[in-house]
């Protein structure tokens, strides 16, 4: 029965019973109501506990609907659990394949996972259906960025300010490229634009490492990403950059150590981490251990150079000949710098 329905039905009883001088049947019929909604109220806060079980509940009553497959892929990407959330990313788009943030969403969880190339599709996807998402199209921005097509990132930024000039991670998606490009001025000029909207905005001291980082400023560098996490521990980047500085600039390799393994808790999928981790195991004379830890990042990002290089390296200085061989056809093959390997072997 619907709720406002029973509620009327149940005052109307209640009058009658008064009328008749029936108080105890009411006090009665009204202890049983306060029990049973009691109930009632403490089944629903426990669904609404979290995003997981509150979406996961919506599911079970609604299993066909788009948003609720969608809703619960979000809840789940949420807590990392990336297998499952896809499951039901691509559940929602088969029911219904026109809803511009499912396939944003999407590309947000590829891109968590390093896919950068099915990222692009999905926010292209994205944007095609929907041109004004500005969401979708910083989101485009960035996954440009992490290929390294830097024009095509700038053109969906400066698009996205153009549709919301306060956009936040447009204007950090610039100084990251005026960063890479070690513009820093500019940079700078952007990062500062963000500290307006929102001063106390991690990501902006994020991105404010990083410039100190890439212009060799180490000390002000670590100033930026300990302000970032104490704003917010959950930037996986904030710590594999404190723990890069750490293990390069400060020798504290345990230090270091603690750091990278803390970005990895954070991202499982941190494939930089992976690599910088594998090269502490090395100063830390840790073989076992730099051998996982470039193999793992190798697995996220087989054409991460870095940790390709580092894998061939490993293995000649341990006279694994055979093992290296493989690893260096996938330097040529990702054309990648083989003069470092070379000159190991020539020596």
């Amino acid at each position: 029965v619907p709720v406002l329905g029973f509620a009327f039905l149940l005052a109307g009883i209640t009058e009658f019973l008064i009328q008749k001088k029936q108080k105890n049947i009411v006090i009665a019929i009204a202890s049983i109501v306060l029990i049973f909604y009691s109930f009632k109220t403490y089944t629903q806060t426990k669904i609404w506990q979290n995003d997981e079980l509150l979406s996961g509940h919506a599911l079970k009553k609604y299993p066909k609907s788009m948003l609720a497959n969608s809703n619960y892929a979000d809840a789940l990407a949420k807590i990392q659990d990336f297998d499952n959330a896809l499951k039901y990313y691509n559940k929602s788009i088969q029911i219904f394949p026109y809803y511009s943030d499912a396939f944003n969403n999407r590309g947000v969880l590829y891109g968590n996972l390093k896919n950068y190339h099915l990222a692009l599709k999905d926010f292209d996807k994205a944007i095609q259906l929907a041109d004004k998402n500005v969401v979708a199209l910083a989101n485009r921005g960035f996954n440009y960025y992490y290929v390294d097509n830097y024009n095509l990132a700038q053109k969906d930024f400066l698009h996205a300010l153009k549709l919301e000039k306060n956009n936040i991670k447009a204007l950090l998606g610039l100084a990251s490229i005026y960063t890479k490009q070690k513009n820093f001025d500019k940079a700078n000029s952007y990062i500062q634009k963000v500290f307006k909207i929102s001063p106390n905005n991690a990501e902006a001291f994020n991105s404010l490492g990083v410039l100190y980082l890439e212009n060799n400023q180490s000390e002000k560098a670590l100033q930026n990403f300990n302000k970032s996490i104490k704003i917010d521990p959950k930037i996986a980047s904030n710590f594999r950059y404190r723990g890069e500085i750490k293990g390069r600039f400060m020798n504290d390799y345990s230090g270091s150590k603690q750091d990278l393994l803390k970005a990895i808790e954070i991202d499982n999928y941190d494939y930089i981490a992976y690599n910088n981790l594998g090269i502490i195991n090395m100063m830390m004379n840790d073989f076992d251990d730099a051998e996982k830890n470039f193999l793992k990042s190798y697995e996220i990002k087989p054409d991460y150079c870095e940790a390709i290089i580092n894998i061939c390296l490993f293995y000649i200085k341990q006279n694994n000949i055979d093992k290296a061989q493989k690893y260096i056809d996938e330097v040529y093959k990702n054309n990648c710098n083989i003069n470092i390997i070379n000159n190991l072997l020539n020596n």
